[in-house]
């Protein structure tokens, strides 16, 4: 049997306090999102409410899929299609532009710029840092270092479970909040997805209150 629209999906997707969803682009098929804090980019399958994708799908009233997927706790630009034939077509746009980040994470970076090369697998189904993983690079740029707290740029071609949060935390400075690999105090872990860049095109997402608190605005142009 087809999957058909719920009318109660709708209900509760527009109930979350985050509805409507805030879209950045839309053209082609494509609908580049802003995701919020808290908001699960997919949920367990497409009947459920807590997720960003059933929000595009009651904001749009038609099936929409998820090019990517980020953190629950991670805001910033996320991609999803009108089209299922259309995730794999960006999918490949994504492998090869790039995708950067903020963040705050805890104590003072001491590096300046470094690329982070550490393999990343699934050990007993959780992503760990381990030398018997995939390849894996993560782009470093210092922008203010304090002795509490360091704010980075961080930039990535791959997209591996959890990359950047392992990755910061495998160097001594998880992103602030991280509550699986680091210390959980906060809100949320402070990681944005700041800008994606595909061929031509580049969407950005204005950094979110809550990280840009205590750091000077012109740290974010």
């Amino acid at each position: 049997m087809a999957w058909r629209l719920d009318p109660r999906l709708f209900e509760s997707a527009q109930a979350h306090p985050a509805f409507p969803p805030a879209i950045l682009h839309e053209s082609d098929g494509l609908i580049v999102c802003n995701k919020p804090a808290h908001l699960p980019s997919t949920g367990r399958d497409l009947d459920d409410p807590d997720c960003l994708q059933a929000q595009l799908m009651a904001h749009t009233k038609r099936k929409i899929w998820a090019v990517h997927q980020l953190d629950r706790e991670t805001t910033g630009v996320n991609l999803f299609v009108r089209r299922r034939a259309l995730v794999d077509t960006w999918s490949r746009h994504l492998r090869v532009g790039t995708k950067t980040y903020v963040a705050v994470v805890d104590g003072a970076w001491p590096r300046g710029e470094e690329t982070i090369v550490a393999p990343i697998e699934r050990v007993d189904g959780q992503p760990r840092v381990v030398r018997e993983g995939r390849p894996t690079h993560t782009f470093v740029t210092p922008l203010l270092v304090r002795k509490e707290a360091s704010l980075l740029s961080v930039r990535i071609s791959t997209g591996r479970t959890h990359q950047i949060r392992l990755h910061l935390a495998h160097r001594g400075h998880p992103v602030r909040g991280d509550k699986n690999y680091g210390r959980p105090v906060g809100d949320r872990q402070l990681l944005h997805a700041w800008r994606v860049s595909c061929g031509e095109q580049t969407w950005t997402a204005p950094v979110p209150e809550d990280l840009r608190d205590g750091w000077p605005d012109d740290a974010f142009e």
